[in-house]
This record gives C-alpha cells, structure tokens and sequence, in this order.
C-alpha cells in the first residue's frame, strides 16, 4: 500500500470520508472551555480507526491550533469504537457511519472579537480488502461573546457517546502474568485496551461468559495510566465503560 497521504481532492478519497469542525455552541467565551468536534462521515463498508487500531490500520489524528495564541487544541476524546473483524483472523478498532472525535479548547481569557481555530486531521480508511491514507483541512471560526446565548448543547449527543467510569462491580486484577478483566452483568460484550496497553500485549484477549471475564497476556507492565474501554448492553442499554487498571505486582 503506498503510505503517501492522498490530498482529500482525490475523487476516490472524498467519497469515502468526509471531516468537518463542529462547536458545542454558536460562540465562545473569554476564560471558559468550549468543546469542538471533528465530525467524519464515512462511506458504507468503510471504517477509520480508535487510538489503538487493533491487530493492523492506523489511529486517526487531529492537529488543531488556536491562532491567535498559537496553543494546541486537545487532547482528543475518543468515543467507544467498534470490532471489526477481517480475513486472516485479524481485528480492527474504529469507526463507521459517522463519528466524531471531541477535543476541549480553554478560550484564552484576553480573547478578541473572533476565535479562530484551524489544523489538519490524518486518516486511514479501510474496507476489508484495501486501505487508503487520507487528510482534511480543519478551520473554525467563532464569534467571542460575554455569555453564551440560550441554545442547545450542540455535541451532546457526541459526549454522550464517550466511555463513562466502569461501575464499581467491574474489575481488574493480576494473574500471572495476565490482566483479568471482569464485568458482571455486561453481555454482548468487548474490550479495548488502550495504546499504553496494546503495546504490551502477548496475545489477543480471550474471553468467557457468565460471568463476563477477558483476560489479556502482557510481556511487560503497561504504563501507569492505562486503561481498557468495555462495551456491550446491560438489560436493554448499550455501555460504554472505561476501566484504569491496577499496578502489577512486583517482581519477586
């Protein structure tokens, strides 16, 4: 696969995704946080990728600056991806249909008239035979007002679609030399070890049922901040949970 990213004009490419910056609410306000989006709209039988892409692919990137400050936007926030799984056996994390990556922006509190914000975001988007290397301009510009006017949360249907805490039934523990993950109560279940985590691995989790357990072979200790996202239903609701895990046990 050529590795050069393809400008968005490229016929083939632009009808496979299409990336936009959205805002939370129709202006900003010196001093606070406002929540942007990069929103992807992605062709049927096409994905793009979660942070840790899984068994191959490439994670998605944003580049977003504040001009006036030069200061970078973020960090993303990721909402649960979904499996896809390939020939070979392989599997990939990511995303269809539509999508959005969300990234706080703190409005300097000098602020002028106008926020702008603008940067790039990279790509690879794949079907299950072939994969192309992509990237979209990003621009946005907002008025800066003294509150906000009265409107809806624009995003909220997006931050709604982020991992909350795991509840407290979920855990994790070390056995060995692999973590063991459990969720009771979670069916239709799947995990997704954050990059701190997949670089670690020594094999693919494996899991069983009733209750739901995964357990994930590592050759070293992940880093301290690692995480995992779980996903499945619970009754009738679709979950998204993100669980840290515990420090691994000192070697003797």
């Amino acid at each position: 696969m050529d590795t050069n990213t393809l400008p968005v004009s490229d016929p083939t490419l632009s009808t496979l995704v299409q990336a936009a910056l959205v805002a939370a609410a129709p202006a900003a306000v010196p001093g606070e946080r406002l929540w942007v989006g990069v929103r992807y709209d992605i062709a049927p039988g096409w994905h793009i990728y979660w942070e840790n892409p899984g068994d191959s692919g490439q994670a998605t990137r944003v580049e977003l600056t504040e001009q006036a400050s030069h200061a970078p936007v973020g960090p993303i926030h990721w909402p649960a991806p979904h499996r896809f799984e390939l020939p070979g056996g392989l599997v990939n994390h990511g995303y269809e249909g539509t999508a959005t990556l969300l990234l706080p922006v703190d409005v300097p509190a000098g602020a002028g008239e106008t926020l702008h914000l603008a940067g790039s975001t990279r790509f690879l988007v794949c079907d299950p035979d072939r994969c192309l290397p992509g990237s979209h301009p990003l621009e946005l510009t907002l008025p800066v007002h003294a509150a906000l006017p009265a409107g809806p949360d624009l995003l909220a249907a997006d931050r709604a679609r982020l991992p909350t805490p795991a509840p407290s039934s979920v855990s994790a523990h070390w056995q060995g030399t692999a973590l063991v993950v459990d969720a009771p109560g979670l069916t239709d279940a799947a995990i997704f070890p954050d990059n701190a985590v997949a670089t670690v691995l020594a094999g693919t989790p494996t899991a069983s049922s009733s209750p739901t357990r995964f357990t994930l072979p590592v050759h070293t200790p992940p880093a301290p901040d690692a995480r995992v996202v779980l996903t499945g239903t619970v009754g009738a609701d679709a979950v998204a949970w993100t669980l840290s895990l515990p420090p691994p046990p000192e070697s003797p």
